[in-house]
């Protein structure tokens, strides 16, 4: 099997740059190494809208299932105590 992890940082530039931005920043919290290095994970590099920030904390949300997305404030929050009815719960807490 081939590692991304093997391929010089050039070539993995050279595909991140064809990917949509919040696969591109999914790709890169794949793994500390693509997260910390600074020039496939530099904010002017990736630019995310508000629906690209969105769709990766959506995709964060299905890995975690102790935290759920806010669409009021495009943050994940943790479930509230279990006393607090469904609706109440999953109230924005900012």
């Amino acid at each position: 099997p081939a590692y991304i992890l093997e391929l010089p940082f050039e070539l993995i530039d050279m595909f991140t740059e064809h990917l949509p931005p919040e696969s591109a920043v999914a790709l890169v919290l794949t793994c500390r190494c693509l997260y910390y290095n600074r020039y496939l994970f530099c904010e002017s590099r990736i630019r995310l809208s508000g629906e690209s920030r969105a769709t990766i904390l959506q995709w964060l949300e299905q890995g975690i299932p102790s935290l759920y997305f806010c669409h009021d404030c495009l943050k994940l929050h943790p479930w509230r105590a279990p006393e607090t009815s469904a609706f109440n719960a999953r109230l924005c807490v900012r």
